[in-house]
């Protein structure tokens, strides 16, 4: 993927945020539509400020906290919607 900088158009933010979620959705990474949204709707880099954009859209973790050289918090660390576990969470 080429890298921009973060002065580049939103239509290239856009562009890799929309082919990261068409990726994992194709992977079968994304397994429901309320998942899929929330990937489509959150852009992944406001939660990674100091991250290459092309990082930040690749299908990597990054890491986002360390405590002695050790990685303790990553952006694969996420919350499940219950349905991988086999369970089911109350709607809201």
């Amino acid at each position: 993927m080429q890298q921009l900088s973060s002065s580049e158009g939103s239509d290239d933010i856009f562009a890799l945020h929309r082919s990261l979620v068409d990726y994992l959705k194709s992977a079968g990474c994304i397994h429901t539509p309320r998942v899929e949204e929330a990937f489509r709707n959150v852009p992944r880099h406001l939660f990674l400020p100091d991250v290459a954009l092309d990082q930040v859209y690749c299908d990597q973790s990054i890491p986002t906290k360390r405590i002695d050289d050790q990685v303790v918090s990553s952006s694969f660390h996420a919350g499940h919607d219950g349905n991988d576990a086999g369970t089911t969470r109350p709607e809201a």
